[in-house]
């Protein structure tokens, strides 16, 4: 396999289609795909409802929601369509756009190496050409020349971040031309009235407007983005914290010692020196809307209470006033779940859960406690009676006995447990076993049919406990389209698809990466990963 070629698979080729299917058939799934349902794909005038999918040969075409081929699969690689009605898609080593009937809409330049994901509305595409980036539009043409080292997202109003060949950084439209000409040494974010957030070449931040008009000097040590509440946090070199507006001026002046993030009651956590440190919280003038009493806030949840700490032993929970709601007896409180429940340790080290409105829906018995899965099970740990399970009003839903359990993946409805033996197995939500015990090594769930097995190397095993990727690796990672990274070390991997090919995903640039091994590996079937 040519090196060309493997970075052509990179991320949004397509490929010379040299047919549409006219007829429709049935699907040819991969084991364990048929009980998977399509995804929403949307549809629009320009595009019916078909989208890529990998046929039983390895090789993509694009199907209907009744599972039947619009296209036959005859890409190694294939895209979303747009809404313009284009796909890129890659066939014998060639990247090209595609219609949805198939049909060649415009062969690319060839020097195209790679595409990445779509900028804007599905609009403009990132493009990799001899090692530098351009952008095309959904019908291929160039709309900005491949001469840019780096090509950010475009916002709505069409504009982009983007780094020269120069290193240097400036922002452009969607039409090529430079908005704020490339003289900054980075940029890290464009506002809505058309400032910057710049940095200069001794890393430090100030906000220029789009004419170059310095709105606030390069005199910061760090410069956030600014919040859906027109501000952003600062620090300056003397490490104190203060808000920025997008004018450039001072809305909370820098005289804190930490400040926080706005929650979204307009409040943040803000610490001051006095002779310790001491925490309060203030509105988005700087006031304080609670006066720095306590030892350490942890910060507001969505509910609007927040765990504050009195004496580094106990910690309660607070309004938005300061005053009390959960006197502090706790020595742990977790964030809220979705489903309003937060798991709580008393001073005496036993866990249980509390709702949204203080109150307890499991009470503080337990050894240990997770906290609450999508499915509305916590796990638990009762003494020698081992793990369990319990819902939100502490009913137990799978009794103790397991040697360990370990939280529920809400969306497969499975968890990996341990056996009084100290094997590993899958248990369902009613805590049988679907998958005996008989694992020496820690299983973590990487879908339905795989889970990753952690030894002294790691590998991989379908739910029957066979041998999928041999243990031989630093660690595997699921990553999109049924593929898995299989890392020989932090920064060196190779792709695998269920076949045991190697595979370059669409939408991915290898080049991103640090290190790619470009070296054959020896793989063994990977079967398919929700």
């Amino acid at each position: 396999m040519s090196f060309r070629f493997l970075i052509c698979r990179l991320a949004i080729r397509a490929a010379s289609v040299l047919f549409a299917a006219k007829k429709a058939h049935a699907l040819e799934y991969p084991v364990g795909v048929g009980d998977v349902d399509f995804p929403d794909w949307g549809e629009t005038a320009n595009n019916p409802v078909i989208h890529p999918e990998r046929a039983e040969n390895g090789l993509y075409g694009y199907a209907d929601n009744e599972k039947k081929w619009a296209i036959e699969p005859v890409f190694e690689a294939a895209n979303p369509f747009s809404a313009a009605g284009t796909a890129w898609v890659l066939r014998e080593g060639n990247c090209v756009l595609v219609d949805t009937d198939g049909n060649v809409v415009r062969d690319p330049d060839p020097a195209i190496r790679s595409t990445e994901e779509w900028l804007s509305d599905d609009r403009l595409r990132a493009v990799s050409a001899n090692g530098l980036k351009g952008v095309v539009d959904a019908d291929g043409n160039w709309t900005i020349r491949p001469e840019h080292l780096e090509i950010g997202s475009f916002s709505s109003d069409g504009l982009a971040v983007v780094k020269d060949v120069n290193g240097k950084t400036g922002v452009m439209n969607d039409g090529g031309d430079w908005v704020v000409p490339p003289i900054h040494a980075g940029i890290s974010g464009v506002t809505s009235k058309r400032t910057i957030i710049a940095r200069d070449e001794k890393n430090k931040c100030g906000l220029v407007d789009f004419d170059g008009k310095v709105l606030f000097p390069f005199r910061l040590r760090v410069f956030e983005r600014f919040s859906a509440n027109g501000l952003a946090i600062v620090i300056t070199d003397e490490y104190k914290y203060g808000a920025l507006n997008e004018s450039g001026r001072f809305v909370i002046p820098p005289e804190f010692d930490y400040l926080w993030d706005f929650a979204e009651n307009g409040l943040a956590v803000a610490g001051v020196k006095r002779g310790k440190e001491i925490y309060g919280a203030i509105d988005e003038e700087g006031n304080w809307a609670i006066e720095p009493k306590f030892q350490y806030i942890k910060g507001f949840f969505t509910n609007g209470l927040a765990a504050a700490f009195v004496d580094g032993k106990s910690c309660g929970l607070i309004d938005e006033e300061g005053n009390w709601r959960l006197e502090p007896r706790f020595s742990q409180i977790n964030d809220f779940t979705p489903d309003g429940m937060a798991v709580v340790r008393d001073l005496a080290g036993k866990f249980g859960a509390i709702d949204a409105d203080c109150a307890f829906g499991v009470p503080t018995i337990y050894d240990h406690m997770e906290n609450f899965s999508d499915n509305g099970m916590a796990v638990v740990r009762d003494g020698d009676r081992g793990y369990g399970a319990v819902n939100k009003f502490g009913k137990m839903m799978i009794a103790p006995g397991f040697d360990r359990l370990w939280p529920f993946r809400g969306d497969l409805g499975l968890a990996v447990a341990r056996d009084r033996n100290g094997k590993y197995g899958v248990v369902n939500e009613q805590g049988n076993w679907i998958r005996e015990p008989k694992h020496d090594h820690k299983l973590t769930l990487m879908g339905r049919y795989l889970a990753k097995i952690t030894m002294d190397k790691t590998g991989a095993v379908d739910l029957d406990g066979n041998f999928l990727v041999e243990p031989e690796y630093y660690d595997i990672v699921p990553f999109r389209k049924g593929l898995l990274k299989l890392h020989s070390t932090p920064n060196e991997f190779v792709f695998a698809n269920r076949e045991g090919e190697r595979r370059v995903p669409l939408g991915y640039d290898i080049l991103k990466e640090r290190k790619y091994l470009r070296e054959p590996h020896k793989f063994r079937c990977i079967s398919y990963i929700p």
